[in-house]
């Protein structure tokens, strides 16, 4: 049991620690480090355990205390030790996302015992790489809880899907826009794709370009993210769209403006897809939301806006429930007060 909560509050601290390092109170974490310094004395039966509950420990410790590399040397933990409790966390890490993963897949008969190797293919062949901005299809690893906080949002968010309206979710980091967004794509059968927007992107990443071939002086077409997602009918979502060029967020203009073709230039065009969605996040503080949005977003009254808060202490509580049921009886006691 120990060794589950603090692999979990370690795997949580790993994806939004920001969010949860100010969230939850880490101190019992030293305490546990400082209970297992004998763990060379264990049983050889429990040695493995114990090893790693002081690993997963340290490391949470390393990452509160935004400590450098040389944290396990500085606990006394040997490098071998270490690199060993390093291997079967990658493989706990992985055998625990294939295994939630799975649960969202269906094979075509509606069956839902899937063959782990062929869902590893299955996931790595939706992550591609194209000019140097990583996009991928949007999954699900922890069930979705639907808070108090996020009851509004959803239900909004849920009648904008409806009416093919381009969504905005706007909020502070952990609000949980992303897995909004992969709510409502699951529900409905789409695929989503993220794309993270920054001052570099190009709008040709996007709508796409011509490209060389292996014949000299010879070029094809290579559609761009975008391109691909309005004509096959996924959802695409631009993440920190605020941060995009605006000659880049020009580029969606048609969409937002809800026209049912759109243009790759040389006076040719493809039609949108009837699945086809727009979404956008954008970032916030914690305290500012009225202003939130001014000056920083083009075409921002275009947009449907839809807010989304912090989580308070009982969403928290109601989040761990939801994704570890096993954690029910200590999670109070994980999330700080």
């Amino acid at each position: 049991m120990f060794l589950d909560a603090t692999q979990v509050s370690y795997r949580f601290l790993e994806l939004e620690p920001r969010v949860f390092c100010e969230q939850w109170d880490w101190s019992c974490f030293l305490d546990l480090v400082n209970g297992t310094t004998d763990y060379r004395l264990v049983d050889d039966s429990l040695h493995s355990v114990v090893l790693d509950l002081r690993w997963c420990a340290i490391q949470i410790l390393v990452v509160v205390f935004k400590a450098s590399d040389m944290g396990n040397a500085s606990f006394g933990l040997g490098a071998d030790d270490a690199f060993t409790c390093l291997l079967r966390w990658k493989e706990f890490c992985t055998d625990t996302s294939l295994e939630k993963a799975s649960l969202y897949l269906q094979t075509e008969e509606g069956n839902s015992n899937i063959d782990l190797t062929s869902l590893a293919d299955t996931l790595l062949d939706w992550s591609e790489v194209t000019t140097g901005k990583e996009y991928n299809i949007g999954c699900n690893i922890c069930p979705f809880v639907l808070t108090a906080t996020m009851r509004k949002s959803h239900e909004v968010a849920l009648m904008a899907v409806s009416q093919r309206w381009p969504v905005l979710l706007y909020g502070p980091v952990g609000a949980g826009k992303t897995a909004l967004i992969n709510e409502l794509a699951q529900n409905r059968g789409n695929r989503v794709l993220f794309i993270h927007m920054d001052e570099q992107m190009d709008g040709r990443t996007l709508v796409g370009s011509y490209v060389c071939t292996e014949k000299p002086g010879e070029f094809k077409w290579a559609p761009g993210s975008l391109t691909q997602a309005i004509v096959k009918g996924f959802w695409i979502v631009f993440e920190d769209i605020d941060k995009a060029p605006t000659d880049v967020q020009s580029i969606l203009l048609p969409l937002l403006e809800g026209s049912s073709s759109f243009s790759i230039g040389h006076a040719e065009a493809v039609e949108v897809a009837d699945g086809f969605r727009l979404f956008a996040t954008v970032t916030t503080s914690k305290h500012d939301f009225s202003h939130a949005l001014e000056g920083r977003l083009t075409y921002s009254g275009l947009w449907r806006k839809v807010m989304l808060g912090e989580p308070n202490r009982e969403d928290m509580v109601n989040i761990v429930n939801g994704c570890y049921p096993s954690l029910d009886t200590i999670s109070s006691k994980l999330i700080g007060r």
